[in-house]
């Protein structure tokens, strides 16, 4: 599945970061910074190599937070994966790294969550810590995995 290209120039958002995605044949250029990203990420099941193999083979897709301009340097990245089970599509927000949490998740209500929806997700999961929790109030805890209903928004 390939990844649509956003404009990193203005999102909606009004808080100086905006929203990018790279396609999965630029992942290689970009790997060394993405890695870099992906070692902040503590206890994890996955090894980078890994993702890097769906990322370049669109089985998965980068998102990334970038500062406004005037502040070109990349805040945080997540990952996203399009998952289908005998009945439903979901949308599994894998991994996220980088900071503020709230600037990320902003960017990603804004624009992943619609994008999911759009590809025919019925809901998200999301594996995250423990006090991803205080921020996540729409989503369910199951474990540490969060789950949202895209078709019901609440």
């Amino acid at each position: 599945m390939q990844t649509q290209a956003l404009q990193t120039a203005h999102s909606s958002c009004s808080f100086g970061v905006d929203v990018f995605t790279l396609q999965s044949s630029e992942i290689e250029r970009a790997w060394p910074w993405i890695e870099k990203f992906l070692d902040r990420v503590p206890a994890h099941d996955w090894e980078p190599e890994d993702v890097k193999r769906d990322l370049m083979a669109a089985k998965a897709q980068l998102w990334g937070a970038i500062g406004a301009p005037g502040d070109p340097y990349i805040k945080g990245i997540w990952v996203t994966r399009i998952e289908r089970s005998r009945s439903k599509t979901y949308g599994t927000l894998w991994i996220a790294s980088g900071s503020p949490l709230d600037d990320g998740l902003r960017l990603y209500r804004e624009h992943t969550e619609p994008w999911l929806k759009e590809k025919g997700c019925e809901f998200v999961q999301i594996f995250g810590r423990a006090g991803w929790g205080k921020v996540l109030k729409d989503f369910r805890e199951v474990g540490r995995v969060y789950v949202k209903d895209l078709n019901h928004e609440q």
